[in-house]
């Protein structure tokens, strides 16, 4: 058996080899920026320059709701795989103990962070002025460290899926089912307080409603509507306090959809960890 190498050790040149991977991985790239550019400019046409009347306030719910469905799925079908694709040659590698699984997970992540991040930043800066959403720079700024987050978090998911199944048909089966049902809990569709008590824990799990949730409270707390009628909605304090996010924060939302990225983390290197491959023992005759 060969010697295992030092973690560190291992994390240079597994670094260096995923980041070869990434770098070489054009074509994909390329096609996720123009998908992404694309979602901004339909949703941008959609959404063009919101005003402050009643009516749009749905509208502004509504086009969080898209964006946060947007940067979830587009960065989840990325990670389905990244496992699985290097599967025979990672179980090689790992059954001659040539380095620590962590070593390679974290090699992973440290290689394909900074560019998923890419993504979600464009999406923003040309969905958010297109749509006239919130004016103030610091909006803007939380808007895209939100989405950016939701982004990692559904990598993280899709890491996990990916770690979980054995092969890349199961994980692109079993990924969008998970995101479908993160989907119907994303705070849009149905109120937490309306779930039947045996699923009322699926909304706290939903990447997609912590998104929601954080965004919504960013572009409307503070921001004033015009009013006609005495039901209507002054304020987008009051807007949110009617769709049943009044004690909700950026800041909450946020740490909620942190800690679920660290538990995909966790779970996706744990699930790495325990599929070492095993072989059976030889007998001597």
């Amino acid at each position: 058996d060969s010697a295992t190498a030092h973690p560190w050790t291992a994390f240079r040149l597994l670094l260096g080899r995923s980041w070869k991977q990434v770098a070489r991985d054009k074509k994909t790239n390329k096609l996720r920026a123009m998908t992404m550019l694309n979602s901004a400019m339909v949703f941008g046409s959609i959404y063009w320059r919101m005003g402050k009347q009643q009516n749009r306030i749905q509208d502004r719910f509504g086009l969080l709701q898209v964006c946060s469905v947007n940067a979830a799925m587009a960065s989840i079908t990325k990670t389905l795989t990244a496992f699985s694709k290097e599967r025979q040659v990672i179980q090689r590698e790992r059954a001659s103990s040539a380095y620590p699984v962590v070593s390679y997970f974290v090699s992973k992540l440290a290689a394909e962070t900074p560019v998923s991040a890419a993504f979600p930043l464009v999406f923003s800066a040309c969905v958010y002025p297109m749509c006239g959403l919130n004016n103030k720079l610091a909006r803007f700024a939380t808007f895209a460290a939100v989405t950016t987050l939701e982004s990692f978090t559904s990598s993280a998911l899709g890491l996990a899926v990916g770690a979980l199944t054995p092969s890349p048909e199961a994980a692109n089966a079993l990924g969008p089912a998970i995101m479908v049902i993160f989907i119907v809990f994303g705070g849009l569709y149905v109120q937490p307080a309306n779930v039947p008590a045996p699923l009322r824990w699926i909304p706290n799990t939903s990447l997609i409603r912590h998104c929601f949730d954080a965004l919504s409270c960013n572009e409307m707390r503070g921001l004033k509507f015009e009013t006609e009628r005495p039901t209507d909605l002054p304020t987008g304090d009051a807007a949110l306090e009617r769709f049943g996010l009044g004690d909700a924060t950026v800041a909450k939302s946020s740490l909620r959809q942190a800690r679920l990225l660290l538990f995909y983390w966790y779970s996706a290197g744990s699930i790495l960890s325990n599929n070492k491959p095993r072989f059976a023992d030889m007998l001597d005759e």
